[in-house]
């Protein structure tokens, strides 16, 4: 199946958008990212605050050192479909590989959402850090 002009248009405007995000996160600018989160998960009465979030990016960078993108996949996209998960907006699936400063290969999956001026925004309110492992296990 071939992609329209204006879907090629669509995804390349969504990896702009997630490269901008993790160039940010790599220079802790943790309010930048803070914003580029969906505004409606922001202003949740329950949202997530700039402070747990920031700290979420912070104890994430210690442990991987940075986020080197190696590759964005946009496994599915949305486009004026009903729903009302995403309040009737356009939204994407993606699956971002990437690499950490010691060169180990990971792999986020995640899903943006495109607001009606056509900015995407992120669902990911923050990053899963692994347990260290404990001294003599």
């Amino acid at each position: 199946m071939r992609t329209s002009t204006a879907d090629s248009r669509l995804i390349a405007s969504l990896r702009r958008r997630i490269k901008q995000f993790y160039e940010r996160l790599n220079r802790r600018e943790f309010e930048k990212c803070f914003e580029m989160l969906d505004p409606q998960v922001r202003g949740s009465p329950t949202a997530i605050t700039l402070y747990q979030f920031s700290s979420s990016l912070q104890r994430f960078l210690e442990w991987c050192g940075a986020v080197t993108v190696r590759e964005i996949e946009a496994l599915q996209i949305h486009v004026n479909e009903s729903n009302r998960l995403y309040n009737d907006r356009d939204f994407a699936n993606v699956r971002v590989q990437w690499e950490d400063s010691e060169g180990e290969t990971h792999t986020f999956k995640e899903r943006w959402v495109r607001d009606r001026r056509g900015w995407w925004y992120t669902r990911s309110n923050g990053f899963v850090v692994p347990d260290a492992p404990t001294a003599g296990a």
